[in-house]
């Protein structure tokens, strides 16, 4: 499905945890197809709770809470930022710099 939607010609993609539930190996063939789009200058919004995945694709990522952006950036600023290289951490660290706690209300884009 992945493959057939990467493949129109399209200037907004929209994906919504599109690895979420897959093996490595089809994870690893979704996330080049959408760094492909990326790269092709496409623009493509993708929600995820799997951080790491960010680092494979070439991409601005943002922190929503409550329908405000409270980050925009890379994802190599972030990790820096938190002087870490796991992003689950940075991700942690994060939310307490903003006075919360990581819970089901927190949505990462």
């Amino acid at each position: 499905m992945i493959k057939s939607i990467c493949q129109l010609e399209r200037k907004l993609y929209i994906f919504d945890e599109p690895t979420a539930g897959i093996d490595p190996d089809t994870r690893n063939y979704v996330l080049n197809g959408i760094n492909r789009l990326v790269k092709k200058g496409k623009l493509v919004i993708m929600s995820t709770h799997i951080l790491h995945e960010l680092e494979f694709i070439d991409c601005k990522i943002h922190f929503l809470h409550k329908g405000k952006i409270l980050y925009e950036g890379d994802y190599v600023s972030f990790l820096k930022k938190h002087n870490t290289e796991n992003p689950d951490i940075a991700f942690q660290m994060f939310i307490q710099e903003q006075g919360g706690e990581l819970n089901e209300e927190t949505m990462f884009v």
